[in-house]
């Protein structure tokens, strides 16, 4: 049986100043998120760029809000920022 991923808690990661060129959603927006990941989990990975969330914002506020358990493998460590950028566009 694999070994279980470790859980990161929810208020370890603060936002890249890079990830302020894309906007948050707005809070309706994030209330069916935080539901969607409750119902299905975490689709995308949060990624993560310097220690700090660089793509994932609203998908880590709407997990923090539900406090679901965010593991090794909800989190992610970019090979090439720009295609998390270009995800974005």
């Amino acid at each position: 049986m694999p070994e279980p991923r470790p859980v990161i808690a929810p208020s370890d990661y603060t936002f890249h100043p890079l990830a302020d060129t894309f906007p948050m959603i707005g809070d309706d927006e994030l209330r069916e998120l935080a539901e969607d990941i409750q119902h299905h989990g975490l689709r995308e990975p949060i990624v993560l760029f310097e220690g700090k969330i660089l793509d994932g914002r609203n998908r880590y506020r709407a997990a923090k809000a539900i406090k679901f358990p965010l593991t090794q493998a909800a989190i992610s460590q970019p090979k090439q920022i720009l295609g998390s950028v270009n995800e974005n566009l």
